[in-house]
Formats: structure tokens, C-alpha cells, sequence
């Protein structure tokens, strides 16, 4: 049958409008204990790619965090 599809996240304030024109695949919430690492693993991407693209500035993420995932 068809792959079960992961619940869709809204896009919340702070992601820009123009996310869907930066080539943004997905959006992924930070939970408890992921890294930048792990969530840029998942999704086969960069953690770079990952920074750039969410503007982040260092690699400590909040649980809740809503990112962007470029596409790869």
C-alpha cells in the first residue's frame, strides 16, 4: 500500500513566506534529545544546509523547534 505520510506541520510565524521558493522540502519539529546532527542525517541534508537555511547561529536546539528542511 502507500507509505504512511507523516503528519504535515503548519508553517508557524517566524518561517518565512517565501520559505517554498528557497526550496524548502519539509518542516521538521525539534524533538527532545535531536541535534542538528541527527535531524540533518534523517533527512540526508548538511547541518550547514540545515543552519543556513533556519538562520540558526550556533547548534543547540529547543524541543518544539519548528525547522526548515531544504531540499537535498
Amino acid at each position: 500500500g502507500p507509505a504512511p505520510r507523516r503528519p504535515s506541520v503548519p508553517v508557524p510565524d517566524g518561517v518565512p513566506a517565501k520559505a517554498a521558493d528557497a526550496g524548502i522540502r519539509e518542516l521538521h519539529r525539534v524533538a527532545r534529545g535531536e541535534t542538528l546532527s541527527s535531524i540533518a542525517r534523517d533527512y540526508r541534508t548538511s547541518p550547514e544546509a540545515l543552519r543556513s537555511v533556519n538562520h540558526l547561529q550556533g547548534s543547540v536546539l529547543q524541543a518544539g523547534t519548528v525547522l526548515a528542511i531544504p531540499e537535498s
